[in-house]
């Protein structure tokens, strides 16, 4: 496992849209080019569609009613900010794991994955010593395939940033003690209130509550294993 720190790191936070049907791949937003209206939020294939927006009942832009423009555009939603950012790259062994697992995005791999970095981020807000505020930092994951002179290594990236724009200093702070942290996240894992999958004593908060389907602290406990050891618990 690697750990790198950055400070003033820009990132892109993109959405993608819905999966298309065919290829399972991301296919963009549809917006009515004419008034902006999301195409997919109205669920209205035909060109005639209601305005989401409040009317404007006076001035150049003014607008009311229905719009009855056909014309579709696709797009991806975004944003860009700076922060300070901490990321732990995991190589993954397909000895360890298998290799269909590594190779699919909704994999159980990718479930664990996202269910240890809530356990990540809930033990860095209880470390005392730290005294982070849930609020004040974040973290996602991601599967990289195909990496190295062979293209045959892949990797798990977990990346914590701060929600503070410009940074704060937080993701540098929890590099120090990042052991610490990852021994706690056992502890959190266990679940005092030994609940199936996922509770709001281990894994679930408020910020987490549109995946907590998805939790699971034993998917999550058996890679963590694999990160102290190398070995898949």
């Amino acid at each position: 496992t690697r750990m790198l720190t950055e400070s003033d790191r820009r990132f892109y936070q993109l959405n993608l849209g819905k999966k298309d049907e065919d290829c399972d791949e991301p296919d963009g937003w549809e917006f009515c080019g004419h008034c902006g209206t999301c195409k997919d939020v109205v669920r209205d294939n035909k060109g005639q569609h209601t305005r989401v927006y409040p009317n404007i009942l006076t001035g150049s832009n003014q607008f009311r009613g229905q719009c009855n423009s056909s014309h579709v555009k696709k797009m991806a939603l975004g944003y860009k900010f700076r922060t300070d950012m901490l990321l732990l790259r995991v190589s993954l062994n397909p000895d360890e794991i298998p290799p269909e697992e590594i190779n699919s995005e909704g994999s159980v791999l990718m479930a664990a994955a996202q269910s240890l970095s809530e356990a990540i981020i809930r033990s860095i807000t209880e470390n005392q010593f730290l005294n982070i505020d849930s609020s004040e930092i974040d973290g996602h994951t991601r599967l990289l395939l195909n990496q190295g002179p062979k293209q045959d290594k892949s990797y798990l990236d977990f990346y914590l940033f701060d929600d503070t724009p410009g940074g704060s200093g937080h993701a540098g702070r929890v590099s120090s003690v990042i052991q610490e942290v990852l021994t706690h996240c056992e502890q959190i894992l266990d679940c005092s209130a030994d609940c199936e999958r996922s509770c709001h004593r281990c894994l679930r908060t408020y910020q987490n509550r549109f995946i907590q389907g998805s939790l699971d602290r034993h998917w999550a406990n058996s890679l963590l294993t694999y990160i102290n050891t190398g070995k898949m618990g």
